[in-house]
């Protein structure tokens, strides 16, 4: 439950942040003095929103990951129960000989 909540807000911070760009950054600055800063936010930002959608994605794999698992314990014991079934119920069952 922890993996879902992390991926899904993952997830949404990163389209939030992609989509608010214009907002969050502002325009380019025009004086070349000023354009230091912003090409350090720009960076910053910009490995912001890919740390964002990388971190979704691995959470996104280890839910697999987990959900894969899961499935091969319930057949395995599907498989079992399948056995022990069918032995009980040719023990209990005379056979007939003709």
């Amino acid at each position: 439950m922890l993996l879902r909540a992390a991926t899904t807000f993952l997830m949404l911070f990163g389209l939030v942040l992609s989509l608010g760009y214009p907002w969050i950054i502002g325009p380019k600055p025009a004086l070349h003095a000023q354009q230091g800063p912003f090409a350090i936010r720009l960076g910053v930002y910009m490995i912001l929103i890919i740390c964002s959608f990388l971190g979704a994605a691995v959470c996104a794999i280890l839910m697999m990951r987990r959900a894969r698992e899961a499935y091969r314990e319930e057949t395995r014991q599907n498989l079992e129960d399948l056995i022990e079934t069918t032995l009980r119920t040719h023990q209990h069952r005379p056979e007939s000989h003709e």
